[in-house]
């Protein structure tokens, strides 16, 4: 039977309610907030996750995309906030893989702290910068990223598919859109993100890769994402409470 941990948090509604129904830790203090922070402790190791803090002390980036051994020996860490999830979610596979031939441009469907982008993307190797550009609109409730980036020409046509299928295929949280509607439907109070790729022809030498990114601002833009990491630093299932 796995011990209880005490926590104490800031945040959202969401993230309130999924830790009350978290069956392995105990809320001692709860209070409303704009930004997303959990303080957790056991045995007298006192650890904090939190959110869009890309200088945090501690392991920063995408769950998905890092060594959970890190996390599980850390006393600090952060996911990224909004923007910075969609924009590793979309270009990250690309970045490990060194396909990027300039930088990549984003748009988002929400306005943020768009200069997170830079530092998560460097986390995955690329130091180039992106280009950014907020175009807000109401998509029910969702965020959205799309980016358009200049990749070499893939050897194969299933090098991309591979490339994204290796960092996401075991997710819990980040699937592929395979076919259908694209839209708030797919991840509408979920905890998960969707993304869909769509690669044309660039110069000879050159490829255009568009990947569109969606989630709930909630879920993996949100508290769903930070209990997916706290899980993670206690050793607990990371599918376990996150759900809103």
């Amino acid at each position: 039977m796995q011990e209880t941990v005490e926590a104490r948090a800031a945040g959202s509604p969401a993230l309130e309610a999924i830790l009350s129904r978290h069956a392995h830790i105990r809320i001692a203090a709860f209070e409303a907030a704009v930004n997303n922070k959990i303080e957790f402790g056991r045995n007298g190791w006192n650890r904090q996750v939190l959110q869009g803090d890309p200088y945090v002390h501690g392991p920063y980036g995408l769950a998905e995309l890092m060594d959970n051994n890190p996390l599980v020996c850390a006393d600090m860490a952060s996911c990224p906030g909004p923007s910075a999830t969609l924009a590793a979610i979309a270009v990250a596979p690309l970045a490990k893989a060194a396909m990027l031939t300039d930088r990549p441009a984003f748009v988002f469907s929400f306005d943020d702290n768009y200069e997170e982008v830079n530092r998560v993307l460097e986390t995955e190797g690329w130091i180039e910068g992106a280009a950014v550009t907020g175009n807000p609109m109401d998509l029910d409730g969702c965020l959205i990223a799309t980016s358009l980036s200049e990749i070499r020409v893939p050897q194969s046509s299933s090098e991309i598919d591979d490339l994204y299928d290796e960092c996401f295929a075991r997710s819990f949280f980040v699937r592929r859109h395979e076919g259908g509607d694209w839209g708030p439907q797919l991840v509408r109070g979920t905890p998960g993100a969707m993304y869909q790729l769509i690669l044309s022809p660039g110069e000879p030498d050159t490829a255009i890769l568009r990947v569109d990114v969606i989630a709930d601002p909630n879920g993996k833009c949100g508290a769903a994402q930070l209990v997916h990491m706290l899980n993670i630093m206690c050793g607990f299932e990371e599918d376990h409470a996150v759900s809103f």
